[in-house]
């Protein structure tokens, strides 16, 4: 809803496919917010009347998972996403021609950019097919790639295209979608795993505009050259044009002495007072006020904003009802709107906040200076080389952090938007944990850097540099593990690595499963957690029918997810029998059972959840306590499983502790 030249920026997208030479049987717009706003604006306007656009209330996760979960409405055998934040003049006919030429089950229309790195970077062939996709790669990423395919004379590098989001893809990608719940977004996840696993294909054309208007500084060159007419045929929100200047045949209120420059467009009732200048490429929304003597130069202001007398506004962003002050000089800023009032209030707040705890903090900064003086005395008294070994390894980290950004920033995606591996998130901070509980045995150690983990490191960079090359991000991610266990060894030695290898390993359960194990498993486990409910429902006396991995019971029937096979239970229960390893003071082998025992304890857990979850929808009704429940019986799991865990330590104990020997008491009268 964000206006390009006064029109709403999913004008332009909706313009785009109704100058397609392409039937479009119908529109579907997904949204995250602004759903109701949406839907109020197409009820209220007619200039889209002959396309049938339908607004689903779905709250999807990222790119990929909104056609995910509005796959019921795709009914067609090819079928197009557009991203709504960009302003282009693509020729999508051809575009739809290039993709049924080809064949692939996904095509990707892209452009030539002089800075890639700021997007998704694609390597083509000289069959137009996608070599490699890297989602706004850093900046080594990008070299290795580059480095990598130029090493292969048959191929043709165009490592400036970007992905400029738009896709076409074939029907049977959603089933892709429905199977493989991972993948997420379309730059990230999706076109990684088809460019690997089937074949996708980019369409780069360079006759034609593109830009993405998704940050402030490129919203603002939109804006230009949709006024430059570079967007041709798409051009601002009015009905008359007269020298490079947009407006309504309704003209604006502008004073005699005022002067407007094209191009410009100019809203409904705009007032202009006079001796004001209004320079190229600027933009004047709707009710705008502009002061006597002031000058607006390649800026745009929204609906209702003012602008006071004797102000220059220059490559600014104006907000709704935002005021630029009577003589302000303003430039590349964002102006925001604030209620009248609110901004002096909350400054009185704060002033008179610290006037009355200016002597409290005095006296407490006064304890706390001392402190730190004390502190710093001490610490300058160490000895240098305590203070050497320190610096290395606070270099080594920030050095390790640089390098790994983009890997541990797609593991944090992972966590958030993946069910099956969120609880990997807490996986570091129980490694701390356990770490710090051990920290007096570990200060024990002897430190002794060992050149073994060089080597070790070297090792963990290679499986890095294949996991590139291919594409496996499971390989990629593993190397943390490993570049993390080699940089132990590297800097303290065999003896602290010894002592510190389990929790290592401990680390490896923060990654997420290669997607082929993942696939592998998740059909057998969904067959398990149905056909194992249907044995509980049966064992209760319920009548229950089964249908593949949907069970009918009474009136009720339970459809058994993909999500729904256990995976999330064996993955954090694992992790919860890993820690109670760490914490009890057991024998090896006892351990060992423990955590072996978290896979049935998962599966058990998951069957119960299920048969309760089957025998509540007998009695729910509504579709709303039926997710709760839903949503809740997973969390109710987790108890049972620490029960379980509990009692197997319980039984351990019993099982392998021999009985005390109590010797017998004689006790005799003493004779007199």
């Amino acid at each position: 809803m964000v206006p390009i030249a006064n029109k709403p920026m999913i004008d332009y997208n909706l313009e785009l496919l109704r100058n397609a030479k392409v039937k479009w049987e119908k529109i579907v717009i997904i949204t995250k917010y602004l759903h109701k706003e949406i839907r109020d604006y197409f009820n209220s306007i007619e200039h889209f009347d002959d396309l049938e656009i339908i607004l689903p209330k779905v709250n999807p996760l990222d790119t990929a998972d909104a056609v995910r979960k509005a796959a019921n409405y795709i009914d067609t055998e090819n079928f197009i996403v557009s991203m709504a934040d960009i302003i282009t003049n693509l020729p999508l006919n051809d575009f739809m021609s290039f993709h049924h030429e080809k064949g692939g089950i996904a095509s990707i229309t892209l452009k030539d950019v002089p800075h890639p790195r700021s997007y998704g970077v694609i390597m083509l062939n000289q069959d137009s097919r996608i070599l490699l996709f890297l989602e706004k790669p850093h900046p080594e990423e990008l070299s290795l790639a580059t480095l990598t395919f130029s090493l292969k004379e048959t191929i043709r590098l165009q490592s400036n295209l970007v992905n400029t989001g738009i896709y076409a893809f074939k029907k049977k990608v959603l089933d892709i979608l429905d199977r493989v719940h991972d993948l997420m977004d379309f730059g990230k996840h999706v076109f990684p795993y088809l460019a690997r696993e089937h074949g996708i294909f980019g369409y780069a054309r360079r006759d034609y505009y593109w830009i993405d208007a998704g940050n402030p500084q490129t919203y603002l060159y939109t804006n230009w050259d949709v006024l430059r007419r570079w967007s041709f045929p798409y051009f601002p929100k009015a009905t008359c044009e007269e020298n490079d200047i947009w407006f309504d045949c309704d003209k604006p209120i502008i004073n005699l002495e005022a002067k407007i420059n094209g191009p410009a467009v100019i809203g409904k009732n705009v007032q202009v007072e006079e001796n004001v200048h209004i320079n190229p490429k600027t933009a004047i929304g709707d009710n705008v006020t502009i002061g006597k003597n002031s000058i607006v130069v390649n800026s745009v202001l929204w609906d209702d904003a003012q602008v006071g007398e004797n102000c220059q506004v220059q490559r600014c962003l104006v907000d709704y009802h935002a005021v630029v002050r009577n003589n302000s000089t303003v430039e590349e800023e964002s102006i925001l709107f604030h209620p009248r009032g609110l901004l002096r209030r909350s400054a009185n707040m704060v002033f008179k906040s610290a006037k009355n705890n200016t002597l409290r903090l005095r006296s407490a900064l006064r304890r706390q200076l001392d402190a730190i003086n004390q502190k710093l005395s001490n610490c300058l008294q160490m000895r240098v080389n305590r203070i050497i070994p320190l610096l290395a390894c606070s270099l080594v980290l920030i050095g390790f952090i640089w390098s790994y950004w983009p890997g541990l920033m797609d593991l944090w995606s992972v966590w958030q938007r993946s069910d099956e591996y969120s609880s990997g998130l807490l996986v570091p901070f129980l490694a701390v944990y356990i770490l710090w509980s051990r920290r007096h045995d570990i200060a024990q150690c002897h430190i002794k850097p060992s050149l073994w983990g060089l080597f070790a490191f070297l090792v963990a960079q290679g499986l890095r540099f294949l996991g590139l090359f291919f594409m496996y991000g499971s390989a990629e991610r593993l190397s943390i593990v490993l570049s993390i266990a080699a940089l132990v060894l590297l800097l303290f030695g065999w003896q602290f690595f010894r002592k510190v290898a389990t929790v290592l390993l401990f680390l490896c359960l923060m990654l997420p499963w290669p997607n082929r194990v993942q696939a592998a498993v998740a059909l057998p486990l969904q067959r398990w957690a149905t056909s194992s409910s249907v044995f509980c429902l049966e064992m209760l006396g319920y009548p229950v029918v089964q249908e593949g991995n949907i069970i009918h019971i009474g009136r009720a029937t339970v459809a058994v997810a993909e999500a729904c096979n256990g995976l999330r239970m064996i993955t954090a229960f694992f992790i919860i029998s890993g820690l109670v390893a760490f914490l009890v003071k057991r024998a090896w082998w006892e351990k060992l059972i423990i955590l072996a025992s978290s896979l049935p304890i998962a599966l058990l857990c998951n069957s119960v959840r299920l048969t309760i979850t089957a025998v509540a929808f007998t009695v729910l009704n509504g579709e709303y306590w039926e997710r709760i429940f839903h949503n809740f019986g997973g969390y109710a799991m987790m108890p049972l499983a620490l029960a379980a865990v509990v009692t197997e330590l319980w039984l351990l104990t019993t099982l392998t502790t021999l009985p005390m020997k109590k010797e017998a008491i004689i006790i005799e009268r003493q004779k007199r």
